[in-house]
């Protein structure tokens, strides 16, 4: 990317992945891939304190690393306050490449609501939703309602489901952790788990605490006027229009 692909702004964790083994990194190539991107013209900041000072008045070049491998998840921002947030990374992108007035391209990848659910961490997953959302409404808010704005899941992993067992018996319901039987309100899984007791003709899945992604269909949403004068004119002309009318 650095060398074939240069981009104004890059910002995000793996700060470990960029310098050699001999610097604390993991890289075997012995390239230091910061100090190359310094020696290409980039600011190298670190911190959100620093990311909020880089001057918008220029175009900008910025190459931040915020964490030496994932950056932290929303529940544990708290322990991390030199971190900037999913929200605060959008936010500050936009500022600085507002700088070209012609438009820009601004990508993200909020990769840990699908680590989240690698891990099979139901409330992590929940959080991290909840930082996509705020994420969106900050591109909403500072990109404009010209912006055309896309969101789009990369791969769905594992099913997410919602326990269908009744938690009447505990004292309380048990929705985001395990109930007081240790038995969790959410779960991933590609089918049933075949039951120890019953006789296994042919195993239909695996139980794993790493679920895998499945190949199922993913949303794709946007916002712009063009996208919204479109689509009401196909909810217009659709016989699903009259169907909703005829029901109110």
């Amino acid at each position: 990317m650095l060398e074939k692909a240069p981009l104004d702004l890059v910002l995000g964790g793996g700060g470990a992945q960029l310098v050699p083994v001999e610097q604390g990194g993991t890289r075997q190539d012995g390239r230091d891939l910061l100090l190359e991107a310094r020696q290409r013209g980039y600011d190298i900041v670190r911190t959100r304190e620093e990311l909020e000072n880089t001057p918008g008045w220029r175009s900008p070049q910025v190459f931040g690393i915020f964490a030496e491998g994932d950056l932290a998840f929303a529940e544990d921002a708290s322990r991390y306050p030199s971190q900037p947030t999913l929200a605060d990374l959008v936010r500050r992108g936009i500022e600085l490449l507002q700088f070209n007035r012609r438009g820009y391209f601004l990508v993200v990848n909020a990769g840990l609501g699908g680590r989240a659910a690698q891990l099979g961490r139901g409330e992590s997953l929940l959080r991290e939703i909840g930082a996509l959302d705020a994420a969106v409404e900050a591109a909403r808010r500072f990109a404009g309602e010209g912006a055309l704005i896309m969101v789009a899941g990369l791969a769905n992993t594992g099913g997410l489901q919602l326990n269908a067992f009744s938690f009447a018996p505990d004292r309380g319901i048990a929705v985001l952790s395990p109930s007081t039987a240790g038995v969790p309100a959410l779960s991933w899984s590609t089918a049933p788990a075949p039951q120890p007791e019953a006789p296994i003709l042919q195993s239909v899945a695996t139980p794993t605490d790493r679920p895998l992604p499945t190949s199922e269909d993913v949303l794709i949403l946007s916002t712009h006027p063009l996208v919204q004068a479109a689509s009401r004119s196909l909810f217009e002309t659709s016989d699903l229009s009259g169907i909703l009318q005829s029901k109110m």
